[in-house]
């Protein structure tokens, strides 16, 4: 998939053989289906569009958090959606593995996708 759209894609735009099914303007995340001829086949890709966004959203929430406690219920961390899957956080959280989860949220590299400091 390719970004020819100057707008954020809507449903019913297609991109070869991929269809827009859903956008979020808040998030800016688009979910994207891939018609095949084997309708057994059903693939979904979801695509976050400009992290700038919400990496700039993250950094504003540090700062206005700065000092407070936080704890459950609370969100310490957004992170784009292409991110979370392709560096296992997906998988790691189905499987219940908060240990991956924690240790990557707690790596200094991986500090602009929190929202709170401190260590999980």
């Amino acid at each position: 998939m390719n970004s020819k759209f100057k707008h954020p894609p809507q449903p019913d735009d297609w991109d070869g053989d991929w269809q827009c099914i859903s956008y979020d303007p808040l998030e800016r995340i688009s979910e994207w289906w891939l018609h095949s001829d084997d309708a057994k086949k059903i693939t979904i890709r979801r695509i976050q569009h400009n992290i700038d966004a919400l990496l700039n959203h993250n950094a504003t929430a540090r700062s206005q958090n700065f000092g407070k406690r936080w704890g459950n219920g609370q969100i310490v961390a957004r992170v784009p959606v292409g991110l979370w899957h392709d560096k296992g956080l997906s998988e790691a959280h189905l499987c219940g593995d908060s240990k991956f989860v924690h240790k990557f949220l707690n790596d200094a590299d991986n500090g602009k996708l929190r929202t709170f400091e401190g260590n999980l």
